[in-house]
């Protein structure tokens, strides 16, 4: 499965921090979530948490995991401002080959 990706600059206005990101476009995702470092770089405070039960493929085990509720705020290039909301997560994926350098995706978007 392929998805879309993008560059975002992505903000936390409490703080004044931005940061430039690569995103991935999820259709058929039913939650957004945000990497970890994110999370810490932009010094996003904590909405609450939100329990996932989570199976993986090939795992007969379901897991209980807590996730922090975090929002941020994405700056199009049109100066637009979207506030979006979603749970942390360590990691959102594996790095993204490109011929320029390997990046890896930090924020995963419910479109």
């Amino acid at each position: 499965m392929l998805l879309q990706n993008a560059k975002a600059v992505v903000c936390n206005h409490e703080n004044e921090k931005r940061l430039g990101i690569p995103i991935l476009l999820d259709n058929g995702s039913q939650q957004s979530y945000i990497s970890e470092e994110v999370y810490k770089k932009l010094g996003l405070k904590s909405l609450g948490k939100h329990c996932l039960h989570l199976n993986t493929f090939g795992s007969g085990k379901i897991a209980r995991n807590y996730f922090e509720v975090v929002s941020l705020d994405l700056e199009a290039c049109t100066g637009e401002i979207v506030n979006v909301s979603g749970l942390t997560y360590p990691v959102i994926c594996s790095p993204i080959p490109s011929k320029q350098r390997r990046r890896r995706a930090l924020l995963i978007l419910f479109v």
